[in-house]
């Protein structure tokens, strides 16, 4: 439509069309009809065609490095999974999917949305805006779940392992009970109690952000109350874990200092070879028959110390990548939410009003499932080691076996 039709399609518009529009665009009035003007996004919006261009390029672009990235991840994932179960790494998967499906179904509408008529039916932007606030909120609760079993698992080792071994059954209910609670919160609007409209530039639906109704303004606190909650969950769990984490790096460099450089008190020194004498076993045992020696650490209680020290180590190894991995998420969890769950607020209460905004919070809100997989792969070895075997092995295949597969397997490099 050119710009002299848009401007007398706009002058014949009788009011209550105009009510109809600011309804499917803002959310500002309540009608039970559900019309689409023969806007595009870039006459709709008013943005320069280019700026069209570029938003779709890049929201494409975002949506297929995070499906890929979030595919590989999950085939990693079942290879570590083979080898060894925890809690980490299943909590992790259930997050890969809940991106993987947020990337293929939830995103796909809004990318087509800037040059389709996608949302002239009222049921697909319901579907729409269920979906993509439905598995937003299963990720939200999956990371502070995540962030909750990390913080336990350093603070409370062993309450951890008594509730959360590899056989526990807490987090799958756990687990279970919160997609149920974003399974029924993203139905709210389709129930009546608010309304899934097209946001600005009207490319995308969610929920109506300025319903000032008394059912609409429910959903929306809730809605804000929960984000709230889980990013001040992800801080606070993520802080102690960090800070603990730091004090035990902080108390282990000061051993290995004291071991490099001795005391130079001679009392000191003293008490300190006194305290080593006591512990230390004579090394030989002689007896009036043939002359055997045979040294403590070669013993069989020497061998099996020696073994359970190198189990501990790798599991404290094992707990530290975790964690690490945790944090991460956390930190880019926080990054792209906390600027979206401020403008629910501030558009419920009608202050600090603008679409261009709401816009940048929403494209970051969106740049969540496409961080992750990239966040794994960038702090946890055998993510990257994986993926890398994937990523070689496709090119291999893809080029007619011109670029040579690795040596090692997949199985392998996770290892």
């Amino acid at each position: 439509m050119a710009a002299g039709e848009v401007g007398s399609w706009l002058e014949n518009m009788t009011d209550s069309d105009l009510r109809e529009t600011s309804t499917l665009f803002n959310g500002s009035t309540n009608v039970s009809d559900f019309t689409t003007p023969p806007l595009s996004v870039a006459e709709a919006s008013g943005l320069p065609y280019w700026l069209v261009v570029v938003a779709f390029i890049t929201l494409g672009m975002s949506v297929t490095i995070g499906f890929v990235g979030n595919v590989f991840v999950l085939v990693v994932i079942h290879y570590i999974l083979a080898r060894r179960r925890s809690w980490p790494t299943v909590l992790l998967r259930y997050l890969a999917w809940t991106d993987v499906l947020n990337c293929s179904i939830g995103l796909i509408p809004p990318v087509a949305a800037y040059f389709h008529d996608v949302f002239a039916n009222r049921h697909m932007c319901n579907f729409t805006g269920t979906l993509l606030y439905g598995l937003s909120c299963a990720s939200q609760l999956l990371v502070a779940l995540m962030s909750i079993e990390r913080c336990i698992s350093i603070i409370l080792p062993f309450l951890y392992e008594k509730h959360f071994g590899p056989d526990s059954k807490i987090p799958t209910v756990t687990v279970f009970i919160l997609l149920l609670y974003a399974t029924v919160v993203s139905l709210l609007p389709v129930f009546g109690l608010n309304e899934n409209v097209i946001h600005y530039p009207y490319s995308w639906c969610m929920f109506n952000f300025r319903d000032k109704t008394v059912t609409g303004s429910f959903v929306v606190y809730l809605n804000f109350v929960v984000m709230s909650l889980t990013m001040v969950v992800v801080v606070l769990c993520n802080t102690v874990v960090a800070s603990h984490i730091w004090c035990g790096w902080r108390r282990r460099s000061f051993r290995c200092s004291r071991r490099v450089n001795p005391v130079e008190d001679p009392e000191q020194e003293y008490v300190s070879e006194m305290h080593r004498n006591r512990s230390l076993t004579p090394p030989t045992i002689q007896n009036d028959g043939p002359s055997t020696v045979s040294s403590v650490v070669d013993t069989k209680e020497g061998r099996r110390g020696r073994r359970r020290e190198k189990s501990q180590d790798k599991e404290r190894q094992l707990n530290l990548r975790f964690t690490e991995l945790t944090v991460g998420v956390a930190v880019g969890f926080t990054f792209c939410w906390l600027f979206f769950t401020i403008r629910i607020l501030t558009n419920q209460l009608g202050v600090w009003m603008d679409d261009n905004i709401d816009f940048i919070a929403a494209r970051l809100m969106t740049f969540n499932s496409v961080i992750n997989p990239l966040l794994y792969i960038a702090i946890c070895k055998p993510y990257r080691k994986g993926c890398w075997v994937i990523l070689r092995n496709i090119v291999h295949y893809v080029t007619c076996t011109s670029v040579k597969k690795l040596d090692m397997t997949l199985a392998e490099a996770v290892a």
